[in-house]
Parts: structure tokens; C-alpha cells; sequence
């Protein structure tokens, strides 16, 4: 015998199916489709409510994060301008008084005083009897080579003639 045959026996041997049996027609057509309608009831909450519940909140998921994805797609090539100029600005600005300091000296300009001045954007530098020809061509080529330009200068004669005394804002 094989096993639904042997489960079919004690089924069919049961009080349950005896019970079942000993009922009217119509008792038992009701019965059976009260058991089918209760079937339907289980399969709808055990089994189509947590896939449906669980595919609404994948849908959900997947819009927020879609829209997080537009949002850093858009975002992102702002973000790298920004950091490339802020990159070129610290590139420029975080060693500025260093260029401003070895650009003089290859020029043969010693500074006699070198200071930052307004939160540190702009550097106040001071010659003394120097050249005024070499000055101007050292601010020339830092403007040009930097982008470092002049907001304020103050030029004074020296006792030697072609010489100064100079202070600018450099920025």
C-alpha cells in the first residue's frame, strides 16, 4: 500500500469523517464550503498580505533611495566644482606667503617684512631700498605665474635714486 492510500484509510476510518458522512447533503455542502471559504481566508492572510506588505515596502525603499541617487547624481557635479576651486584656492592660498616669499627671493628681492593681515587672505610685505624696476617686474610675473594681485601699495624715494621703499597688501 502506498502512503496516500494508507492516509486515505484513516481519513475515511475517522469520527471526524463519520461525523462528516452522518450529516444531510446540504449540511455537508455547506460544510464544505465553509471549509473552502476558511482556506481562502488562510491562504489570503498567511500567504498574499506579508508578500503584498513586503513588495509595498520594497517599492517604497526603492523610490526613497531612487531619489537619493538623483539627488547625489545632481549634487555631484556641483560638489566636484566646488572642490576642485577650493582645491586651486588652497593650492594658491594655504602657501601664499611661501610663493610670495620665494618668488622674491629668485627675483632677488629680499623682503624686510612679511605678515598676514586680515585673516590671513591678504599678506602685507615691505621692501626697503630696493629697486623699484625689479619690484615691479616680481609683481608682474606673481600676478601672472600666481594670480596673487596687489590691493593696496604704498611707495616711498630712497636716498638712492631709482630705489624705494614699498608695502603692499598682497591678495
Amino acid at each position: 500500500m502506498s502512503i496516500i492510500d494508507t492516509l486515505s484509510q484513516r481519513v475515511s476510518e475517522s469520527q471526524a469523517a463519520r461525523w462528516f458522512a452522518a450529516q444531510t447533503p446540504r449540511d455537508r455542502s455547506l460544510l464544505a464550503l465553509l471549509a473552502g471559504f476558511l482556506a481562502v481566508v488562510f491562504l489570503w492572510l498567511a500567504v498574499w498580505q506579508p508578500v503584498s506588505q513586503w513588495h509595498d515596502r520594497a517599492v517604497s525603499t526603492h523610490q526613497r533611495l531612487q531619489g537619493d541617487l538623483e539627488f547625489m547624481q545632481r549634487t555631484a557635479s556641483r560638489a566636484r566644482g566646488k572642490a576642485q576651486s577650493s582645491q586651486a584656492e588652497r593650492g594658491r592660498s594655504r602657501p601664499t606667503l611661501t610663493i610670495i616669499t620665494r618668488s622674491a627671493a629668485s627675483a632677488g628681492l629680499n623682503i624686510t617684512r612679511a605678515r598676514p593681515e586680515g585673516g590671513g587672505e591678504t599678506y602685507s610685505v615691505t621692501f626697503e631700498g630696493k629697486p623699484f624696476n625689479d619690484i615691479l617686474q616680481w609683481l608682474s610675473d606673481l600676478s601672472a605665474n600666481n594670480g596673487i594681485v596687489v590691493r593696496d601699495a604704498q611707495v616711498s624715494t630712497d636716498s638712492t635714486p631709482g630705489y624705494v621703499n614699498a608695502r603692499f597688501a598682497l591678495q
